[in-house]
């Protein structure tokens, strides 16, 4: 499947999650961390719901079953309420994109010329992840993760994504650098 066969195949997937006894929930609240599972690729396409994890888990298995080379990122802050968000990124002819289901404002493919493009663009939205709070970009984390194994919990998940490739210190410095400029001019 092609990425824009997969944007429109998978588009009207409804944000949510189900604990480990198949209970669906519609919005993360109290109890996620408890309650939550890593769906299988099989599942989601079955119930058409899902968090940014598992849409970026299914966008990989589709992507690489047609020879794409996948990248995923897990953006959070970890004092924070653990407020975060997983991209996929893929690369064609010298151009990167970003795949989104979550966000709503920023669903579709994203297209940009560097990958470093394409975090900063993260950034940038991550008000979007954290509604109603001013987001501290100092404390975000960004690491480059592999595949989780499904029926993970939402434990698991983090330790499996912080226990990864840590690009924080590539990206963030030189984002903040860049903020701080904007605000002079």
């Amino acid at each position: 499947m092609e990425p824009n066969e997969l944007i429109k195949k998978f588009s009207k997937i409804e944000y949510g999650f189900f604990d480990k006894n198949g209970k669906k929930y519609k919005n993360i609240g109290a109890g996620f961390l408890r309650r939550y599972r890593l769906q299988s690729i099989e599942h989601i396409e079955k119930t058409m719901v899902g968090i940014c994890w598992e849409t970026v888990e299914l966008s990989r298995y589709y992507l690489e079953k047609n020879g794409y080379s996948c990248k995923t990122y897990f953006f959070v802050i970890p004092r924070d309420k653990f407020y975060n968000h997983s991209i996929l990124v893929y690369e064609k002819n010298n151009k990167y994109y970003w795949i989104e289901y979550s966000l709503v404002k920023l669903k579709g493919i994203r297209e940009h010329k560097s990958l470093k493009d394409i975090i900063f663009d993260v950034l940038d939205h991550f008000n979007l992840v954290m509604p109603k709070r001013k987001v501290r970009y100092e404390d975000i984390k960004i690491f480059e993760y592999k595949i989780p194994r499904a029926n993970s919990s939402c434990l698991q998940f983090f330790y499996h994504c912080i226990s990864s490739k840590n690009l924080t210190s590539e990206y963030i410095p030189e984002y903040l650098k860049n903020i701080a400029q904007k605000q002079i001019i």
